[in-house]
């Protein structure tokens, strides 16, 4: 019985994430909507008290939203407008740093600079090959972000529009006896994707404005722009950091005689990333999700697998509100303590242990 219920386990695990997989292009705009129509849910509810129609409530919510969305985009482009004005200059020193680095080769090594240009004009010919392949690749992958968004957006809507079909939907399939049960864990789902949404926000709103304060201490140009360009690289787990790091390093290294503000640059980005991880994440978001560290590891690892990028963003909040739902399931109680934060254990099983 033990083996059977094991291998019907094993099974539907298997068959679950081949089909998140199979579908990531349908799931990854859809559950994004899912989340967010929660988070603007406060909103939502204090318009529809004061008397507002549903139609109404929603489209205010979906109009601020995207307002905001709209107001980012537009700070981003401004920013990258005044960066561009800058290329031809940047293009010119980058220039004169070549010039000085192949005299130092030359000092150093004895390789004249003809023969240094002859090396590097067969390497250009694989990376112009390949930066055409990653700009074909880019174009593709644009193309495919805005498809997705669009999606993202109407199921968003429409989420909110129909939540209350929805959870209906849900209380309908569940016996009655276990209704009360159910509309308590729809709550709980609701507030903690609430509260680590906003949560994120509130982290990302902090690092960005640490981030533009030290790169303008440092004398880094565009440091606004670079500054919240690292905030938001930095929502990617593991490789966030080093690329926001990377891109005001090399503009201080082509814009500075020395690699000093280089350097401060990356002890910066990673001083901060620090006090993120350590400090603001665990002050602010708290332990929302309810998850050990082991568990949200091997989340954004999985996630990063299955749905890539998003996967990795998006698997913590789903991980949290599988926890919930393992926890008011008693057949699913120990893989909720598993992958939770509890540390306590019943006083039997302590005393088992201790004789």
């Amino acid at each position: 019985m033990l083996l059977q219920r094991t291998n019907q386990v094993l099974l539907f695990a298997f068959l679950f994430l081949g089909a998140m997989i199979l579908a990531h292009s349908f799931l990854i705009p859809l559950t994004f909507g899912a989340l967010v129509a929660m988070l603007m849910l406060p909103l939502a509810n204090f318009l529809e008290r004061k008397k507002l129609k549903r139609i109404f409530s929603t489209i205010i919510c979906f109009s601020l939203f995207l307002m905001i969305i709209v107001t980012l985009f537009y700070a981003v482009y401004s920013q990258l407008g005044t960066f561009q004005k800058d290329i031809p200059s940047l293009k010119i020193k980058a220039t004169q740093k070549i010039t000085h680095f192949q005299d130092f080769i030359q000092t150093k090594t004895g390789l004249d600079a003809l023969k240094q240009e002859e090396m590097l004009h067969e390497k250009s010919a694989a990376l112009i090959h390949t930066l055409e392949t990653s700009g074909s690749h880019f174009l593709s992958t644009t193309s495919h972000v805005l498809v997705n968004f669009s999606l993202f957006l109407v199921y968003f809507f429409f989420f909110l529009m129909f939540r209350a079909k929805i959870k209906g939907f849900f209380l309908k399939v569940i016996d009655k006896k276990f209704q009360e049960e159910t509309t308590i864990v729809i709550y709980k789902i609701a507030k903690v994707t609430q509260q680590y949404l906003a949560g994120k926000m509130i982290v990302l709103l902090i690092s960005a404005t640490l981030n533009s304060v030290a790169f303008l201490i440092i004398g880094i140009e565009h440091a606004i722009f670079f500054g919240v360009l690292a905030a938001f690289l930095g929502i990617i787990p593991y490789i966030g950091t080093f690329l926001g790091a990377f891109f005001p390093a090399i503009i201080a290294l082509l814009t500075q005689d020395t690699p000093t503000q280089a350097l401060a640059v990356v002890v910066v980005i990673f001083g901060i990333h620090f006090v993120e991880g350590n400090i603001l994440i665990p002050a602010i978001i708290g332990e929302k999700v309810n998850l050990n560290a082991l568990t949200a590891m091997l989340g954004i690892i999985t996630g990063g697998m299955i749905w890539g990028v998003a996967g990795m963003v998006l698997f913590i909040p789903l991980l949290g509100i599988f926890k919930i739902i393992c926890d008011h399931v008693p057949d699913l109680n120990a893989i909720g303590y598993l992958i939770g934060n509890e540390q306590d254990i019943d006083a039997p099983l302590l005393d088992v242990i201790k004789k």
